[in-house]
């Protein structure tokens, strides 16, 4: 794998916007999730047993969880679409998505 890394002409292309934000937004933010999964179960267990383990873990999970969103929210390059200009392009792409299901039926 190391060498298909360093030689695949496939990846001398530059990322394209979508797969940078992939890779660098996305994968953060499913680590935040599996971290709230985390604390969700600590959560749990700390009301069946009142372990105040479990309840410090969680906190500890909390703040880990509060800090990745922090520096994400920071990271983050983005504009904000009103939602009259969000919903026209979510029905256009219905519309377009429709009119290509029926002509090729």
């Amino acid at each position: 794998q190391e060498n298909w890394a360093k030689t695949a002409k496939e990846l001398e292309k530059k990322a394209t916007v979508a797969e940078a934000f992939d890779n660098q937004q996305v994968s953060k933010t499913y680590k935040m999730l599996l971290w709230g999964m985390l604390r969700r179960i600590m959560l749990l267990n700390y009301e069946k047993t009142n372990d105040e383990e479990f309840k410090a873990a969680a906190e500890k999970a909390y703040k880990h969880m509060k800090d990745m969103s922090d520096k994400l929210e920071k990271e983050l390059e983005y504009t904000i679409i009103p939602i009259k200009k969000l919903v026209q392009i979510q029905l256009m792409s219905g519309l377009y998505a429709a009119l290509y299901a029926l002509e090729r039926s």
